[in-house]
C-alpha cells in the first residue's frame, strides 16, 4: 500500500510540475508573442507551486530526506536511533498541530473568504480556458473551405489554425505596412 503511495505522490509531483511548466511557458508566450497576457496564468501557477512544495515536503518526510543535523545521529546505536525517529515524529506532528491551531485562531473568521478567493480562481481558470477553446474554434473555422488543390499549392503553415490565430494576434500586436516590425506605440528610426 505504501508502495502504492509513493508512486502516486511522485505521479501527482511530476504531473504538477508539468502541468507549472505549461503554463507559465503560455504565460510568457501569450504576453510576449501574442501581445495579449493570459490572466489566469500566474494564479495558476502560484496554486501549482504551493502544491508541489507540499507534496515534494511529504515525499521527502516520507524517504527521510528532509535536511537536518545528523550529529546526534552518527553517535546513536540502534535503540538510539529508533528513539531519535520517535522523537522526530512526534515533534513533526506537535508542530503542525501548532501551526494548525494558531491558523485556526487567527484567520478562522476569515476562512469563507478564503473558500471564495479560491472559487474566484478557479472560476478565472475556467474563463481562460473558455477563451483559448473559442480562439481555437474561431481560428479554426473562420477560414473560408479551399479545394484540395487549392490546398496542396499553399503552405501548410498558412492552413493551420494555429498560424492564422497567430498571425493575426501579430498583425494586431506589430501593426502592418511598412514598419511592419515596429511596436504600435513607438516611434521607428529612419536610418
Amino acid at each position: 500500500m505504501t508502495r502504492v503511495l509513493d508512486v502516486l505522490l511522485k505521479f501527482l509531483m511530476a504531473s504538477c510540475m508539468a502541468l507549472m511548466v505549461g503554463v507559465v511557458t503560455w504565460q510568457v508566450f501569450s504576453r510576449y508573442v501574442l501581445g495579449d497576457p493570459a490572466a489566469w496564468t500566474e494564479e495558476v501557477a502560484r496554486m501549482l507551486l504551493i502544491w508541489v512544495g507540499l507534496l515534494g515536503g511529504v515525499y521527502a518526510y516520507r524517504l527521510k530526506a528532509h535536511l537536518g543535523l545528523d550529529l546526534l545521529r552518527m553517535n546513536a546505536g540502534p535503540a538510539g536511533l529508533r528513539r531519535l525517529d520517535v522523537i522526530a515524529d512526534v515533534s513533526c506532528g506537535l508542530f503542525a498541530l501548532a501551526v494548525l491551531v494558531i491558523g485556526v485562531l487567527l484567520f478562522g473568521k476569515n476562512l469563507p473568504n478564503v473558500g471564495r478567493s479560491l472559487g474566484k480562481s478557479l472560476m478565472e481558470f475556467k474563463k481562460g480556458l473558455d477563451d483559448i477553446k473559442s480562439e481555437v474554434n474561431s481560428a479554426t473555422y473562420s477560414e473560408p473551405s479551399r479545394s484540395p488543390a487549392a490546398l496542396a499549392t499553399t503552405a501548410t503553415a498558412s492552413t493551420s489554425p494555429f498560424a492564422s490565430m497567430f498571425m493575426r494576434r501579430s498583425r494586431a500586436f506589430f501593426g502592418s505596412g511598412s514598419n511592419a516590425m515596429a511596436r504600435p506605440n513607438r516611434p521607428v528610426r529612419s536610418a
